[in-house]
């Protein structure tokens, strides 16, 4: 499914946004990558001339670049995720990187404790894509009560919210630091994510059947 079109406005104050992590590229002489998301934004404001081919510099700071694939890997979350799950925003506080790894680590840190207590939460699972200044995250909980699961994510994370599932999907807007720092990481246009999957319960082999024993031979 593609991208829905942007306003002009939006695509304004994105390229706007795009020309200051350009500059702050430069500043911290990382002449390739600035070169190379000049580059890309040239194109996308040259290309209704038909006279060249769009170059994507598939970085992690690049807006355009950024946008599509945040949109598709929510879509490919949200057909994993069951129709019951709870739609959760979590802030990350001011290191939005730093944030979205300490979250991946949290949430399998609360589940795996709470699994240990009550068996039912083995089965619970997140996944969650970084939004803005938080992180939207999909918690699939087949056999734990939303209520409990709240109140054992708030004693981690107070400030949790719960969302509508329905008409929500993380936002492709970035502050200039983390675009910055994300460019010089070289990661890719990957969104950054926390994925934590239920437990394996593991099963027992059956038992091997008893084999048939013969009575043994006797002599008269």
């Amino acid at each position: 499914m593609p991208s829905p079109r942007l306003t002009r406005e939006a695509i304004v104050e994105a390229e706007s946004k795009q020309a200051e992590v350009i500059a702050a590229l430069a500043t911290a002489g990382q002449d390739d990558l600035a070169d190379r998301m000049t580059n890309c934004q040239r194109c996308r404001l040259w290309r209704g001339d038909g006279s060249r081919w769009l170059d994507r510099c598939r970085l992690g700071g690049c807006w355009s670049c950024r946008r599509p694939v945040i949109r598709a890997w929510w879509r490919a979350l949200t057909e994993w995720a069951e129709p019951d799950a709870t739609l959760l925003a979590v802030s990350l506080g001011d290191d939005r990187i730093a944030g979205m790894r300490t979250l991946r680590r949290g949430l399998r840190d609360v589940r795996d404790r709470a699994a240990y207590r009550r068996p039912a939460w083995r089965e619970v699972a997140f996944g969650g894509i970084i939004s803005g200044t938080t992180a939207m995250v999909l918690a699939v909980h087949p056999h734990v009560p939303q209520a409990k699961m709240l109140t054992v994510l708030r004693q981690r994370w107070s400030d949790t919210v719960v969302l509508n599932l329905i008409g929500n999907e993380p936002s492709w807007i970035m502050d200039t630091d983390t675009a910055v720092r994300l460019s010089i990481l070289r990661r890719g246009i990957e969104p950054l994510r926390a994925v934590v999957m239920p437990q394996g319960v593991p099963q027992l082999p059956p038992p091997p059947e008893e084999p048939y024993l013969e009575p043994m031979p006797m002599l008269f």
